[in-house]
């Protein structure tokens, strides 16, 4: 039987921190402000917190399933460009 790693309160921090662009309370979490101005299903999203919790699925699935929520509702999902314009090693 898989055991699953448990969603983390910092890593959760991290992912709501670096979705605002805000990480000014304490342990770097996004201010109140900032939070709530997060267009998103919180509904979904808290279920998938509570399973990350709960320990149902491993903590890392959960938070690529919340950045998913995130971004879809935020907009901010784009497409890989193509190949051809893809730049390796981040050099022009």
């Amino acid at each position: 039987m898989k055991i699953n790693k448990p969603l983390e309160t910092a890593e959760l921090i991290t992912l709501f921190r670096e979705h605002t662009g805000c990480g000014m309370q304490h342990g770097k979490c996004p201010c109140n402000s900032c939070f709530h101005a997060i267009d998103a299903d919180f509904r979904h999203i808290t279920w998938l917190i509570l399973l990350g919790l709960r320990g149902d699925y491993d903590g890392q699935w959960v938070l690529d399933k919340i950045k998913t929520a995130l971004d879809k509702e935020a907009g901010e999902q784009l497409p890989a460009p193509p190949e051809e314009i893809r730049i390796e090693g981040g050099e022009a």
